[in-house]
């Protein structure tokens, strides 16, 4: 009976060794996991960086939006104020700021 619960025992050390391995793994996974993503953005914003014109990154961008968010699609634009031109009224002769709207907001 002592040796069959003796038995019992080291069974269970066995399979809480087992479990306690199997939940290492998992964690050194999870941080090669995160190590590699951070390594990832590092080079993006790397690349950019270095870019002299940053239309060429564009198709990266989306890339790399794509395999951080999730999206399927994304839509890049840039953000500015309107302006006037000749056709809103605005002379072409006037000084330089002249077309900008004041109080306006920003649009893509």
């Amino acid at each position: 009976m002592e040796a069959e619960l003796e038995k019992q025992v080291e069974n269970l050390k066995h399979k809480e060794q087992l479990a306690k391995a199997a939940a290492e793994r998992r964690t050194a996974e999870q941080i090669a996991q995160k190590a590699a993503m951070t390594e990832k953005i590092v080079q993006f914003t790397n690349q950019v960086e270095r870019c002299d014109d940053l239309a060429d990154e564009l198709p990266q961008l989306a890339n790399h939006l794509a395999e951080f968010t999730g999206a399927t699609a994304c839509y890049i634009g840039k953000i500015a104020k309107p302006i006037k031109g000749v056709s809103k009224g605005m002379r072409e002769d006037q000084d330089d700021e002249a077309h900008i709207i004041n109080n306006a907001k920003n649009e893509i």
